[in-house]
């Protein structure tokens, strides 16, 4: 994990896996947990999309 932040009860990470990089969300409901993540791509991709979602959050 290279980056992460928590909101309420969800919590956003930015990851490396095999030289790509993904955005994952995970969301605690209670006893359920729903994960989602984006698809790998580059650095420069995911870190644009990281900055949008980092910017949006109250």
């Amino acid at each position: 994990m290279k980056e992460s932040i928590v909101r309420g009860d969800v919590e956003y990470e930015l990851c490396t896996e095999g030289g790509k990089y993904v955005i994952r969300r995970t969301e605690r409901k209670g006893d359920r947990v729903v994960m989602t993540e984006t698809a790998r791509g580059c650095q420069r991709d995911a870190e644009a999309v990281w900055v949008r979602i980092v910017h949006a959050l109250p």
